[in-house]
């Protein structure tokens, strides 16, 4: 039967792989905790089953342990007697419904023992599967095993009280039906295959968008040949040894029921349950100091500077970075070198712009002649640890080149995935109990970024650390308890139907909307995007938090250079767009900048403009002085002197269009306005005026400091402003050489499942 359970579970997930990103549910906080009951329920049923648990019977520690776990669901029918339920009447003695195999209560029992057999088995393919196709994502010798069986005892107890009372409830019908004239064990355990994988091959189908009428009908009617044979061959072994067979069966159950409870235990301790209120331990143990500074940068991916407290935005999305601003140089002007992630990380970690490296959709990959700040950092005895939520940044790209450590945590997310909750995305419904939440990887990012700081600190070597968290980005998936912080409950409840209501929200945001036209929205549902994208910041804000404590905790923040930025922003319905795709628009290419360097207790504004590759020479030169690298000849030391004495500066970020995949998507462009999207762009900031240059012919100048929303080209009366800047680009182009990828390089070939990663993500064509 085990066999055949599991073949079923890994019917219903093959092809699955890591497809679908489960964003589950929230924790409803409600005034007596939903786990309570289920806990206690659970406590009582333990008690009971030891209290009735018979005794005398002679059998080895591990199959009483066994015996006893299971009787916590599914207690002996015959009490304290000794006498086997399965046993049937003697002598003369009348039938009774305690104590022979025809009772309703041996055909209920039997149905919990299926259902306590197949959930762990269920949890374990449900989790062994996308373990094995996450492999190739996890470092060589680094396995999150706490996390795996974390995510086997989640999917064990929810799918426990589900097909438990379920079992047990056909096992009541059944024995009603037929007056216990047949035995229980072949029909329910056929049941039980057929119900679950009616149930999780279409909803793991729709989670790997394959849902079409060939695969459904396929899956569905190999799970009923499935189901007919099990009847088949329980049938044969129930006529043979119906005695044996329930004794087997109550084995099997003690032992799901111990790994169940076992695996639970690890889960409720794990960041999988309710990531929301999850709180790293915090380990005051002190570090050896080092002679060099600690790096700590933290990239807040999707982040508009604008939403922050400390640039002005009206709600409290930052109250932690809003304070700790005031004692670090913060950049008000910060411009990214791109508008979205691997152009702009890229950048970023070798101080070059984006036509000298050349990284964008057209060639996706760093060329290995440039030294990035964890190589030159390594090569100056750094520990260097990369902890990325976002799938670019990862060794396919070769970004991360130089990092010990290249942690992309956005694939443990799916291996903590649990194929029944996704019925109540599908719905619209808000989970009722914490279990169910899921967010975006940040607790599972700190969770382990603590672990590796307690393994590498005691070494005495400084540290290199750069996390990406990843959860304001596409689809905004954020605890309950802080949508409840901008939303109220008729905006909550409706933040979770948005969220499959089209049947993907990346999908219908990034392409549908931003193609087809934002019709398909109300007014209302707007606001409730924007709500839960500012939600989604202040959950970071709280992360940030926690993981500076870490630092603080160990002695470390003190001699720690601390940077905080973001990538790029995001398209809020500005300009009919959504997500960060199309145009140098200020909501996009504007970022977060903030530097404090060990010692600094005061804050400082720069209002000239920055860009992000500034960060590259800013920490090696205040790291490794005058010995370390320059990087780009743009790029500046935003902590010398020279860069804070307030001169005028004009910076330049730079769009190449969208992907191939998304233009043939788009296909003729129909309007000017379309046309004007797809076309490769440029644009020069000087702190107040941007002027926008566009492939398409267009020329837009604006005062981003009246204009913030950029509703005015002012190119026509500002005409001196406009003639200055575009000479500035002009001249730029001139002097900075444009990178030409060799015409043999060893680039890795595209990995198709990451091709389907970036698609669910808006990054590419879509599905």
């Amino acid at each position: 039967m085990i066999s055949f359970l599991a073949m079923q579970a890994i019917a219903s997930h093959a092809g699955h792989e890591l497809l679908g990103c489960m964003e589950l549910g929230a924790h409803l906080h409600e005034p007596i905790p939903l786990e309570l009951p289920i806990w206690g329920l659970l406590a009582a049923v333990i008690v009971l089953a030891v209290l009735l648990h018979r005794t005398g019977r002679r059998a080895t520690p591990l199959i009483a342990a066994c015996d006893m776990a299971q009787m916590a669901f599914a207690m002996q029918p015959d009490g304290m007697t000794g006498q086997s339920s399965a046993a049937p009447p003697t002598g003369n003695a009348p039938s009774t419904t305690t104590a022979t195999a025809d009772s309703w209560w041996a055909h209920v029992a039997t149905g919990i023992r299926i259902g306590l057999i197949g959930s762990p088995v269920l949890a374990v393919a449900e989790t062994a599967l996308p373990t094995y196709f996450a492999m190739r994502y996890f470092e060589p010798g680094w396995w999150p095993v706490g996390f795996v069986l974390g995510a086997v005892g989640k999917a064990a107890i929810l799918h426990s009280i589900v097909w438990c009372p379920l079992l047990g409830l056909l096992g009541f019908f059944l024995w009603a039906w037929r007056r216990g004239r047949v035995a229980p064990e072949p029909a329910l355990t056929a049941a039980a295959v057929l119900i679950v994988g009616l149930m999780i091959v279409p909803l793991d189908l729709d989670m790997a968008h394959l849902l079409r009428r060939g695969p459904v009908i396929g899956s569905c009617g190999a799970t009923v040949v499935l189901a007919g044979a099990m009847y088949f061959l329980m049938r044969r072994l129930a006529r043979r040894s119906p005695r044996g067979l329930r004794k087997w069966m109550q084995r099997f159950a003690g032992m799901g029921t111990a790994a169940t409870l076992l695996t639970g235990y690890v889960f409720i301790r794990s960041p999988l349950a309710s990531p929301g209120d999850y709180r790293v331990p915090l380990h005051a143990v002190a570090a050896p100091r080092t002679n060099d500074p600690h790096v700590l940068w933290i990239l807040l991916d999707t982040v508009r500077a604008d939403h922050l407290g400390l640039h002005g935005y009206p709600e409290a999305t930052t109250p932690f970075l809003d304070a700790w601003s005031r004692q670090a140089l913060v950049c008000d002007r910060a411009i990214s070198d791109s508008m979205w992630t691997l152009p702009a990380h890229a950048s970023m970690f070798t101080g070059l712009s984006v036509r000298e490296h050349g990284v964008d959709f057209a060639f996706p990959f760093l060329d290995e002649r440039f030294t990035t700040v964890a190589e030159a950092l390594k090569q100056n005895g750094y520990q260097t640890a990369c902890f990325s939520n976002n799938p670019w940044i990862w060794k396919h790209t070769n970004v991360v080149q130089g990092f010990d450590e290249k942690h992309v945590l956005y694939h443990t997310r799916n291996i903590g995935r649990f194929s029944l909750s996704y019925l109540f995305q599908r719905i619209g419904w808000v989970p009722p109990i914490g279990w169910l939440e899921q967010d975006y990887g940040a607790a599972v990012t700190n969770h382990y970024i603590a672990q590796w700081l307690a393994s590498r600190v005691d070494a005495g070597d400084p540290l290199f650390l750069f996390v990406n968290y990843f959860d304001a980005h596409l689809p905004y998936s954020v605890p309950l308890s802080y949508r409840r912080m901008f939303m109220d409950e008729r905006q909550v409840a409706r933040s979770y139907e948005l969220r499959y209501e089209f049947g993907n929200l990346t999908a219908a945001l990034d392409y549908r909307y931003n193609i087809e036209g934002p019709d398909f929205l109300s007014e209302e549902d707007h606001v409730v995007l924007r709500r839960l994208y500012a939600s989604g910041i202040r959950y970071l804000d709280d992360r940030v938090r926690e993981l500076m404590q870490m630092f603080e905790a160990r002695g470390m923040l003190e001699n720690t250079l601390v940077v905080i930025a973001s990538d790029h922003g995001e398209h809020l319905g500005e300009q009919g767009l959504w997500a960060h795709r199309y145009l140098t628009h200020e909501v996009l290419t504007r970022a977060v900048l903030m530097v404090r360097e060990p010692g600094r207790t005061t804050g400082q504004r720069m209002e000239t403009a920055t860009a992000l590759s500034d960060l590259y020479p800013t920490v090696l030169r205040h790291v490794l002085g005058d010995s370390a690298p320059a990087g780009g000849p743009e790029a500046r030391d935003l902590l010398s002197p020279m860069a804070s004495d307030g001169s005028p500066r004009v910076v330049i970020s730079k769009y190449n269009g969208p992907a191939q995949e998304m233009l043939k998507r788009i296909g003729e462009p129909s309007t000017q306005e379309m046309a004007h999207r797809c076309a490769p762009q440029i644009a020069a900031h000087d702190g107040r005026y941007k002027l926008l240059l566009s492939d398409s012919g267009r020329r837009e100048l604006y005062d981003v400091i009246a204009d913030p929303g950029e509703t005015r080209n002012v190119s026509g009366t500002m005409t001196d402003e406009a003639q200055r800047l575009e000479t500035y680009i002009a001249q730029w182009r001139a002097r900075t050489p444009k990178y030409v990828p060799p015409k043999e390089m060893n680039i890795p070939s595209e990995d198709p499942h990451t091709v389907r990663v970036l698609k669910s993500l808006g990054y590419l064509g879509g599905q």
